[in-house]
């Protein structure tokens, strides 16, 4: 992984060379990251053996981690809590909102290979960016995100700043999260 820019709340990696203004990282064993994703100010990173990897802000739970001491912030990769910082997750995709991370996990391999994808958020829910039923402000751990945004299974998810579509089963787009301006595509706002 490779970063450069801004840094002020952590969503790049520190510089180590005097005088570069570029960041680098690779996990400790050597695995292939496969995808990155930045939301307003953390990071996210996917691995080649589905684990997930945050840094950067960590105001409302984006990191999916406990930081050191009373840190709101950390400018170092490490794994989310949980199963999707685990070796064989499942996870295939990851995006990012301002606050607030989705991931689409592949579970199963019925007799016929078939399997299912789920969908997963954490971090900022105040608008229920990420389709909880019960309101919580912030969801500190991946948790399996159900109701409508999921009611007929998962092809596709994407991030806005601060809400989720997804491509459901039947190839129709289903949204949840902030809509004060027609951002959710429902006829109103």
């Amino acid at each position: 992984l490779v970063t450069f820019g801004c840094g002020r709340f952590g969503q790049t990696l520190p510089v180590t060379d005097n005088g570069v203004t570029i960041g680098r990282w690779r996990p400790s064993d050597g695995s292939r990251l496969v995808k990155v994703a930045c939301g307003r100010r953390h990071t996210v990173v996917l691995d080649e053996f589905g684990r997930v990897y945050t840094m950067g802000d960590n105001k409302y739970n984006q990191l999916s981690r406990e930081l050191q001491g009373n840190a709101s912030r950390d400018q170092q990769m490490e794994l989310v809590e949980g199963f999707l910082g685990q070796r064989g997750s499942g996870c295939v995709e990851i995006d990012c909102g301002w606050a607030h991370n989705i991931a689409v996990v592949r579970y199963g391999g019925g007799i016929r290979g078939d399997s299912e994808l789920q969908l997963f958020g954490w971090g900022r829910n105040d608008k229920s960016q990420l389709a909880s039923a019960n309101i919580q402000k912030t969801i500190s751990t991946p948790q399996q995100l159900k109701g409508h945004i999921a009611e007929n299974g998962i092809k596709e998810a994407y991030c806005g700043a601060e809400s989720i579509a997804v491509l459901d089963g039947r190839n129709d787009i289903v949204s949840s999260g902030w809509n004060e301006h027609g951002n959710l595509a429902v006829g109103h706002s």
